[in-house]
């Protein structure tokens, strides 16, 4: 009789060991079998020790490694970043490192960073070791700043588009944001910069008949000239441009949020990190004459109090939580969102 299967259990030997194997069936024996087997240790291994950077440094590079003892017995590491000490979303999350240390490029600059690791093999995954931290440099092509901006005052076109004049200068890192507004609630076809096209990064226009664009256009040339606005229909539109500095050139947009509401404040939330800028468009449906101003810490780069398509945009430097806000002279159904610039590491 052919028989295959598998005999678990637990036990303190190790090495060569004659076992006699009877396989019963309802009771009775149906065969009886001697069988020699090695037997060997399977263990959890321990948790291994991390060995650098070492606990709360700081001025560590965005691409730097991060390294641990060896552990016997384990054949694998898992390694997780985070800058939540929950590790709630990891930036770094291998659990297929068989070395004692993990290579990285690219973190955030001026951020701390949470990181820890465990050791595994074929029976398990020790616990991981505490957690421990380090704060990468600060950005060496200097703080995000605000370069130049220009705004297509809002106003009725017949004709499909809306330019706003403008002179970029040259300079080191640059991107250059839209802001679109309009109040009916059609998309733009496209954005142009000379031959340089604009992105979509993000749009709005949840409630009522209107809607809200950001676009990005990385490393703009720099010229003077007319950033344009493409659509298929005649609206009422406004369109602010702005250009910053020192902005990551292959990945320049971070998080972003969006929020609307009917009150006399305006107020959206983004996540970002020291170091970085966050960027807010605010518009809406308001009925009447109404005024708005910006909240503490921010700057505004252009704004205009229009009845019909009310837009403002403003900036303010990155934190844990970075909130953008604005005041509103009456209860307003307004609109918000926000977008986090990435420095240059």
């Amino acid at each position: 009789m052919d028989w295959n299967g598998t005999i678990q259990g637990t036990t303190e030997e190790t090495g060569s060991k004659t076992f006699t194997v009877v396989i019963r069936e309802r009771g009775e024996r149906v065969r009886r079998a001697t069988q020699t087997y090695t037997l060997t240790s399977s263990t959890l291994p321990a948790s291994p020790t991390l060995t650098a950077p070492a606990n709360g440094a700081t001025g560590v590079a965005v691409d730097t490694l991060v390294s641990w003892s060896s552990v016997s017995g384990a054949t694998k590491y898992h390694v997780q970043i985070d800058n939540n000490s929950d590790f709630g979303s990891p930036i770094v999350n291998d659990s297929t490192v068989t070395v004692t240390y993990k290579s990285m490029g690219g973190l955030n600059t001026s951020t701390q960073h949470y990181w820890r690791v465990r050791a595994g093999n074929t029976s398990g995954w020790s616990d991981y070791t505490s957690s421990r931290t380090f704060t990468t440099a600060a950005a060496e092509g200097g703080p995000i700043s605000l370069v130049t901006s220009a705004m297509f005052t809002p106003a009725n076109i017949t004709a499909d588009s809306c330019a706003a004049s403008l002179t970029v200068p040259s300079g080191t890192n640059q991107l250059a944001l839209v802001y679109l507004s309009t109040n009916v609630k059609v998309a733009y076809d496209s954005v142009k910069w000379g031959s340089q096209s604009f992105t979509l990064v993000a749009a709005l226009d949840a409630g009522g008949a209107n809607r809200r664009e950001i676009w990005q256009l990385v490393n703009p040339s720099a010229a003077t000239g007319s950033v344009v606005a493409y659509r298929d229909d005649n609206a009422y539109v406004g369109m602010i441009v702005a250009v910053f500095n020192n902005v990551n050139q292959s990945d320049p947009i971070g998080n972003s949020n969006t929020s609307y509401g009917t009150s006399t404040s305006a107020s959206v939330s983004v996540s970002s990190s020291s170091g970085n800028v966050v960027v807010d468009c605010l518009g809406g449906i308001f009925t009447g004459s109404t005024t708005f101003s910006q909240g503490a810490g921010q700057t505004v780069v252009q704004e205009a109090e229009d009845t019909t398509v009310p837009m403002g945009m403003s900036y303010e430097a990155g934190a844990t939580t970075t909130t953008l806000t604005w005041t509103l002279s009456g209860s307003q159904s307004w609109r918000q969102g926000a977008v986090e610039l990435i420095n240059e590491p």
